[in-house]
């Protein structure tokens, strides 16, 4: 195409139109024309208050200004153009005058394209910022600027946030504890001690481990219950708190002009909101305990599902160990045949042998005294239905010898045996070091970690016990 008046016409005239097309769709952008209500000097402050700190007065100079000055300009030059136009198409000015002005019409097009950008990068900034104004309306942001009011105890407003996010599990890195992961751990940890195998253990053994899985899952029943309590009835701090999230969600929604007047009332209320759940905190303190808790749970099950569990099999099949059923009875049963209540034994069975009765020797009752251990479920006897199942079970084993003799005086060795065993074996669990211990807050704890004290499964055991005793429902 050559380089003609009428081709420097067109050129400019389309470029002046985009021009045009801009400025008027930044004029009308809804965004933007909202920030035709704000007045910056009156909240300057605000914006330093959340780090907004760019020349945002001048983005709002320039937005409210700039485009009536670049429209002025675009104007004139449109007259300019269908005036030289007019002037070709009648041919009253001469070519070289026509190119000449087209030339510098062209060039006063050119320097629209400064303020443009300029307005272009300002409304982008001013966007921007209310983009990151809006962005400061959560719970999370605004508590830097709640801990900065005077009224405002900064301590306070940590604590109940910190409390907040751990009964929600909001801002939690994906390790971190929280309500909501306790009541899930607490939930696998008791599916976990419930599918535990005991087989291939001795009554007595599986009745003392079984008693330690039923402290262990009566435990993780009292998270949960705990827990679901809490989320059936949540303290009244924690509505008030949902009340001014909720505030905040519709806030976000709102005019730029009301989101900037409403700002610091809706910050001081989300300092007053985490203060009063600060409160709240204090007096539910004892759910601070939960993480420590399933620590406990979880180092319990590690253990018994791991080592401990194999070295009882272990030692319960060894030949000659303290833990086999066959070296207990070997060490018991002469008891029941020495001694003066021996002697007097030994002559009764004699004589009921010689007169037909139903006897028992030495060698009867090892084996006897073998399947009792290793059939025995019954250790913590205490109530009546338990002392009942004891006794049924020993009539079982027992059945067919003569009352009362010898059958009430094999009924006493059975129970010192069982006894015997069952203390043997709950020794050595209660004795027994876990596999990890995790330092804690507990005093105790940090000690036992350290080496000054000495953890066991017993006192681990009891410790779960206690605090599963002492930890009330909300």
């Amino acid at each position: 195409m050559s380089y003609t008046p009428q081709s420097i016409i067109a050129q400019v005239h389309s470029v002046l139109q985009t021009t045009t097309t801009v400025t008027d769709s930044l004029m009308a952008d809804a965004e933007l024309r909202q920030w035709d209500r704000i007045n910056f000097e009156k909240t300057s402050q605000l914006f330093e208050a959340f780090s907004l700190t760019d020349n945002y007065k001048k983005a709002l100079d320039t937005y409210k200004n700039q485009p009536k000055e670049i429209l002025r300009h675009v104007e004139r030059l449109e007259n300019e153009l269908q005036g030289l136009a007019l002037d070709l198409k009648r041919q009253t000015i001469k070519p070289a005058m026509a190119l000449s002005l087209a030339k510098r019409l062209e060039q006063e097009c050119d320097t629209l394209t400064g303020p443009l950008n300029e307005l272009t990068n300002q409304c982008t900034l001013l966007l921007d910022c209310q983009k990151r104004l809006r962005g400061q309306l959560s719970l999370q942001n605004l508590v830097p600027q709640a801990k900065k009011l005077k009224e405002i105890h900064a301590d306070r407003v940590d604590e109940g946030y910190r409390f907040l996010c751990f009964v929600n599990e909001t801002d939690q890195e994906a390790t971190g504890a929280s309500l909501p992961r306790c009541q899930a751990r607490a939930t696998t940890l008791e599916q976990k001690f419930k599918a535990i195998e005991l087989k291939g253990l001795p009554g007595l053994a599986a009745a003392i481990l079984e008693h330690q899985i039923y402290a262990a899952v009566k435990a993780a029943d009292q998270i949960k219950a705990y827990i679901e309590d809490f989320h059936q009835y949540p303290p009244g701090e924690l509505e008030r708190v949902t009340a001014v999230t909720q505030q905040l969600e519709k806030l976000r929604q709102a005019e730029l002009a009301t989101v900037i007047k409403e700002l610091p009332e809706v910050t001081m209320a989300v300092g007053n909101a985490l203060s009063s759940l600060y409160n709240r905190a204090k007096a539910l303190r004892q759910m601070e305990l939960l993480p420590v808790f399933l620590k406990h749970l979880d180092l319990l099950y590690a253990t018994t599902t791991g080592p401990m569990l194999e070295e009882i099999k272990r030692q319960v099949r060894e030949t000659g160990s303290p833990l086999n059923p066959v070296t207990v009875a070997a060490e018991k049963v002469p008891d029941f045949f020495l001694g003066v209540q021996g002697f007097l034994r030994t002559l009764k069975l004699l004589l009921q042998s010689l007169s037909g009765q139903k006897s028992i020797t030495a060698a009867e009752l090892q084996d006897k005294a073998v399947a009792v251990l290793n059939s025995c479920h019954i250790y913590y006897g205490t109530t009546e239905s338990e002392l009942a199942k004891l006794k049924n079970f020993l009539e079982d084993q027992l059945d067919g010898y003569n009352r009362p003799f010898p059958h009430d005086a094999l009924v006493q060795f059975m129970k010192g045996l069982i006894n015997a065993y069952g203390s043997r074996l709950e020794q050595y669990v209660d004795n027994y070091k876990p596999v990890e211990f995790t330092v804690t807050e507990d005093r105790r704890d940090k000690d036992e970690a350290k080496g000054t004290g000495k953890m066991t499964v017993g006192r681990l055991v009891a410790k779960i016990q206690t605090w599963t005793d002492q930890f009330e429902v909300y």
